[in-house]
């Protein structure tokens, strides 16, 4: 009845399973947006969509952001 967890493929942490996502598009410069605030993603090519993963540390009271393009 019960099987132990497995991290699916291409995922390393259990952050990337348990959180936000978000689909974001890398516009002119390389820059995304997320919360007001342009970050460079310097590989991806202009008008590629990138996963944003949004992790909440409550101990810190911080937002960890992890950007996935192509796996």
């Amino acid at each position: 009845m019960f099987r132990p967890f497995d991290l699916p493929k291409p995922y390393t942490s259990t952050k990337n399973i348990f959180c936000l996502r978000e689909k974001r598009t890398a516009k002119g410069y390389r820059k995304i947006s997320v919360s007001n605030n342009k970050i460079v993603v310097p590989h991806v090519p202009l008008r590629e969509e990138v996963e944003v993963h949004l992790v909440r540390d409550t101990l810190i009271e911080a937002l960890e952001v992890r950007i996935w393009w192509e796996n």
